[in-house]
């Protein structure tokens, strides 16, 4: 996928519709959310339960997350591809 900023802007002009920065934060946040809950569907009960551990150490970062989901054998690319046209479909009412 594009990067975020990149797939709010596309969406926009799609939709023929103007949004304030803040409008576009908000948008950013519910992809995201989207695609976050998306990749946590995708885990096992055993992957989850480790990750809520893990993510309890105040040291544990966005790198070391990226590194713990590529470790699980999910194909996270695809997840994001899949959650992000599933977005873009509803919000443009396709």
């Amino acid at each position: 996928m594009q990067n975020i900023n990149e797939f709010v802007e596309k969406l926009i002009t799609d939709k023929g519709i103007f949004l304030s920065e803040e409008e576009k934060s908000k948008l950013k946040d519910e992809i995201n959310g989207q695609i976050n809950q998306a990749i946590l569907d995708h885990l096992s009960n055993e992957q989850l339960q480790e990750l809520a551990e893990l993510v309890k150490d105040p040291s544990y970062d966005s790198a070391k997350m990226d590194e713990y989901l590529v470790n699980t054998g999910i194909n996270i690319d695809e997840i994001i591809d899949k959650a992000s046209n599933v977005f873009r479909n509803e919000y443009l009412g396709i």
